[in-house]
């Protein structure tokens, strides 16, 4: 017997990648596209990059994109200007990804 049909949530990749990533102060340019994955669930949108870690989310899919991008910023303020000497391996790993990542802030 059948109760119902569970509905997956809605789901996709973004196949090109973003090559831009716009924040509350402007963007950064991105040398080479980042795979950002999108989910709606339960009301709760996501976007998420697991290359960098970098997760945004809102009651909207705009509200999530706005989120990652100040996720995003954080994390280049976070880790792009501080000395290696300060910081974790994964840190540091994460920095020189960012550094060869980002090709401009504007």
């Amino acid at each position: 017997m059948a109760y119902g049909v569970a509905q997956p949530p809605i789901s996709a990749d973004y196949e090109d990648g973003w090559s831009q990533v716009a924040t509350p102060t402007g963007s950064f340019r991105l040398r080479r596209p980042i795979h950002v994955q999108m989910q709606e669930e339960d009301g709760v949108w996501s976007h998420w990059c697991e290359e960098i870690g970098v997760l945004g989310t809102g009651t909207t899919s705009a509200d999530s994109i706005c989120s990652f991008g100040e996720e995003f910023l954080a994390t280049w303020d976070g880790l792009a200007g501080e000395e290696d000497s300060k910081l974790t391996g994964d840190a540091r790993s994460l920095k020189r990804l960012l550094l060869d990542l980002v090709e401009a802030i504007e």
